[in-house]
């Protein structure tokens, strides 16, 4: 679907129904679990975005966990708790480290308040390329 953005695969929430659990809202985040099989999706980039027009989501940080929950960190020491930049299609992650294990990934979305947000609008489109951010994203 957006391979003229950047070859990939592009998913909707639904599609990803049985790789998400703990699904909850509280204070305009909107908060889910990525299980471990989400692995071979989140390679490099990913873009998250909405099939509406309807720019509900502020940021997004996607953080991976390890099976005693303390957050994995690349080989350098560093965290893994990536937070998005934004882009004309919606918010960019640029998943630095490659081939890591995680046991989960909590993903949330800060969104505008009171926007009625549908999950169900969601879209991932998970990058296979290692090129950078393209051009027409936003500042």
């Amino acid at each position: 679907m957006l391979d003229y953005y950047d070859p990939g695969d592009t998913l909707s929430f639904p599609e990803l129904s049985d790789t998400i659990t703990n699904t909850k809202i509280e204070n305009d985040v909107y908060e889910f679990q990525f299980t471990s099989h989400i692995t071979s999706l989140f390679q490099r980039k990913i873009l998250v975005g909405q099939t509406n027009s309807l720019s509900q989501i502020i940021s997004v940080q996607i953080s991976f966990y390890n099976d005693n929950g303390g957050i994995v960190e690349d080989s350098f020491g560093n965290l893994m708790d990536y937070t998005s930049s934004p882009h004309d299609l919606g918010h960019v992650l640029d998943i630095l480290q490659q081939r890591f294990t995680f046991s989960y990934a909590i993903c949330r979305l800060r969104l505008q308040p009171d926007c009625n947000f549908d999950p169900h609008t969601l879209f991932f489109h998970c990058s296979k390329s290692s090129s950078s951010i393209p051009l027409n994203s936003k500042k």
